[in-house]
Parts: C-alpha cells; sequence; structure tokens
C-alpha cells in the first residue's frame, strides 16, 4: 500500500481548514490543520511532513515566521504553498524571499492549487508535470 503523503495546513479560518482539508483528502492526501505549527509537528508529524500549506489570506498568518519555524524544527526542505490575499509585489515577493514554494494569490482555483500540490509532492509521470508546468507559474 502506497504511503499518504502529509500535509500540513496551518490557518486559523475553520472555513479556510474545512476547505482545503476536503480539497487535500479528496486528492488523496493525509491533512493536519492546524493553527499552531510548532505543536502539530511535534505531536503528529515528527516523523515526516510532505508539504506546509501557510494561508495567509487574511492577512492573520504571517508566513515568514512559520517557514523559519519550520526550519528551526529541521524540515528546512519541505515545499511550502503559500495563500495569499495580495497579488502585489511586495507580497509575492515577501512569501518567496521567506521560502515559499509557490505563492497563490486569492481568487485561485481548485484545480491550480492542486496542481501545484501535486507538481511539489505527487507521484506524476514525466508527461503530467509537463502539463502542470505549462499551468503554473513558478
Amino acid at each position: 500500500m502506497e504511503k499518504r503523503r502529509r500535509v500540513i495546513i496551518v490557518t486559523d479560518s475553520e472555513k479556510a481548514e474545512e476547505i482545503l482539508h476536503t480539497v487535500l483528502a479528496a486528492a488523496g492526501y493525509h491533512c493536519f490543520p492546524t493553527d499552531d505549527l510548532q505543536k502539530t509537528v511535534e505531536e503528529q508529524c515528527l516523523e515526516g511532513i510532505d508539504l506546509v500549506v501557510i494561508d495567509a489570506l487574511r492577512d492573520t498568518v504571517d508566513p515568514g515566521p512559520e517557514i523559519n519555524l519550520l526550519a528551526k524544527l529541521g524540515f528546512n526542505e519541505v515545499p511550502v504553498v503559500v495563500l495569499g490575499m495580495h497579488s502585489s509585489m511586495s507580497s509575492v515577493m515577501r512569501a518567496y524571499g521567506a521560502g515559499a514554494s509557490v505563492y497563490l494569490p486569492k481568487p485561485f482555483s481548485k484545480e491550480i492549487f492542486i496542481d501545484s500540490v501535486n507538481y511539489l509532492i505527487g507521484d506524476l509521470s514525466a508527461a503530467e508535470r509537463a502539463r502542470i508546468e505549462k499551468r503554473l507559474v513558478m
């Protein structure tokens, strides 16, 4: 049996948690929604994390400290998707400067979100990766 990939969802919004969890679980990922990244890693994910999604849609979660915390906990190679409220150059550059792998500004489609996750951690063929690369700005 193939191991399900582990995704931590960092958000302080119950609605965002519900939506992101539903979308990722439907795509076959094992999700750990939280508003406390360190606690979740220490209690549930010490054996590994495949991806972290940081919901910064309400600008109450700053991706920088969360990404730095991942590195401090020994997970600096884990890809990070930041979901942002703004598509301004400063917001995008701040997320990438902090170490985000992908920054998706609102509004984004479920398909683009899942394509981003699959591209980063999915078991894809070369053809599938090429198809996704055409759709995503990496």
